[in-house]
């Protein structure tokens, strides 16, 4: 999933086409392979939208509306920032979820848990020092190259 999401992030950033459009076909391409799924669910009695329910058919007529926002937004952000801080801030809504179901919730927090979220920080904090120390000796590097010493 990291490896499809990145290579999806690089792929929009690369792509001269707004956010709108982009969505636009992205969807176009993925719907008849949603429909087909679709088409099987029912056929085999295992799909969740029933009429008879119009509180739950309202809410999923609403999901594709309601994801499609945040997706929009996502490709606008994907060509106005670097890979490198896009990146960084996809590690954002898992910590945030994470943060959410321990402190909120009550999920169980063992020693397993706590140690991966603690290196996953751990190695984008030496990630992000690494990214700024080479930024900024970048900057010396192109200064001392400008003012001729």
């Amino acid at each position: 999933m990291p490896l499809c999401f990145a290579f999806y992030g690089l792929l929009r950033k690369r792509l001269n086409v707004d956010a709108a459009a982009g969505l636009a076909v992205e969807t176009l391409l993925l719907m008849p392979i949603v429909a087909v799924y679709f088409i099987w669910l029912a056929g085999n009695a295992e799909h969740s939208f029933r009429f008879a329910d119009p509180e739950n058919a309202l809410l999923l007529s609403l999901a594709g509306f309601i994801t499609t926002v945040p997706l929009v937004l996502f490709n606008i952000a994907a060509r106005a920032l670097s890979m490198t801080v896009l990146g960084i801030m996809q590690y954002l809504a898992p910590s945030i979820s994470f943060l959410v179901g321990v402190f909120l919730y009550g999920e169980p927090l063992g020693q397993v848990q706590l140690m991966s979220f603690g290196l996953i920080w751990t190695a984008l904090i030496i990630f992000t020092i690494d990214g700024v120390t080479r930024q900024r000796r970048l900057e010396r590097q192109l200064g001392s190259d400008i003012t001729g010493s």
